[in-house]
């Protein structure tokens, strides 16, 4: 995911391009690598790690929400607690690849990317 993020952080300089290019990803990865994403996903990595930091510690999301809090701090977008946009911003991406990986979603991700996109970033710009 850190190569990943890299590559983010080199193509694209705004919050929105950056964030936009995080939920393309999950939804990609969820359709090439559904049990790859399964085990990010649905892991209670702490069972087994149990000194390790929660999943949601790791450092790919934390600059994932990083992005978010950079493109608050840059007035891209709008001042809201950091923690409630960046739920808002992945929040609803994640429970999607969670019903895709359980069969609840028939067909690909693709399918609903630009209306999600569309929607989440409406609900945080400036």
């Amino acid at each position: 995911m850190n190569v990943l993020i890299d590559e983010i952080e080199a193509e694209h300089s705004t919050a929105q391009a950056r964030c936009r290019a995080v939920i393309q990803i999950f939804f990609d990865l969820t359709e090439a690598e559904p049990d790859v994403m399964a085990f990010v996903i649905h892991a209670r990595h702490r069972e087994f790690l149990p000194k390790e930091k929660a999943i949601c510690s790791a450092s790919a999301f934390v600059r994932m929400r990083g992005f978010v809090f950079a493109g608050i701090d840059k007035g891209e977008i709008r001042a809201i607690n950091p923690g409630v946009a960046a739920v808002i911003m992945y929040g609803g991406a994640i429970r999607m690849v969670c019903l895709r990986l359980n069969g609840i979603i028939p067909i690909t991700l693709d399918e609903y990317f630009d209306e999600l996109w569309v929607n989440t970033w409406k609900s945080l710009e400036s």
